[in-house]
């Protein structure tokens, strides 16, 4: 079996870009095409790691929209306005509009929940524009829970509201998204590194597969393994269809 075939025409909404602090990865132009030209993605949402954001928005800005073009969509890589000038960034996306259709906070990497008053001048231009707002939810409840986000969700019910790794990549922190998702419309849940067939399927069920998005957090994660994730849930072949290639189609239609 050819396994590269199985992810021709996925819509992967969880692709990151530049230099990570944490580790000494390099995922430049270089890796966005060959990942482009293994996978053929029918859509791509990409978004820089923390090193130099403001520089890395503008490099992937200028990449995607020449390069990659109707595949790819951009999210600015927001920061706590205390670390860089947020007027930067502001400047980022109503300069490459269309391009940039909203914002990814890093909460871990930040230091900084996503309800902050420090990231509140993105969520209100989000919540005014229709915007997304991909959030990295983690193990680290302080910092990264799942009900940061929702909290600043429902208090902004325009943004488009997208919990990385189903809500935190541990077992009580995706059920917990899971349940507390269901009265937010505006929220979905992305699936990289779940890792757990189970919770594709309960997500499914509680919010509806119009709701969950594939993800495969490339270069932190792979994107095959990903990918059986949704393939091995018990839910149904229409419902892995939506999730792997169409449900990202129409979020960003609506924008």
């Amino acid at each position: 079996m050819n396994y590269d075939e199985i992810a021709y025409g996925i819509a992967d909404a969880h692709i990151h870009f530049g230099d990570c602090s944490l580790y000494p990865f390099n995922f430049w132009e270089s890796g966005l095409l060959d990942y482009k030209e293994r996978f053929r993605p029918r859509k791509m949402l990409i978004f820089p790691f923390d090193v130099r954001p403001e520089h890395a928005n503008e490099r992937l800005v200028q990449f995607a929209a020449t390069k990659l073009k109707r595949t790819a969509r951009v999210l600015l890589k927001a920061v706590p306005i205390d670390l860089v000038e947020p007027n930067i960034i502001f400047r980022q996306y109503w300069e490459y509009k269309g391009t940039v259709i909203g914002f990814k906070l890093h909460t871990s990497l930040d230091r900084c929940p996503a309800n902050s008053e420090r990231y509140r001048s993105f969520w209100e231009l989000a919540n005014e524009n229709g915007l997304i707002m991909l959030v990295h939810c983690g193990r680290w409840e302080e910092i990264a829970s799942y009900k940061f986000a929702l909290q600043s969700a429902a208090l902004y019910p325009k943004a488009k509201v997208i919990l990385a790794h189903m809500g935190g990549n541990e077992l009580k922190n995706m059920l917990g998204a899971i349940e507390t998702s269901r009265g937010l419309p505006n929220v979905y849940l992305e699936t990289s590194n779940c890792r757990m067939s189970t919770m594709i399927a309960k997500a499914v069920e509680k919010l509806g597969a119009e709701r969950i998005l594939f993800g495969s957090d490339t270069p932190w994660g792979s994107v095959l393994p990903n990918i059986f994730t949704v393939l091995e849930s018990a839910i149904l072949e229409i419902e892995k269809e939506l999730i792997l290639r169409r449900n990202l189609e129409v979020l960003l239609n609506k924008i």
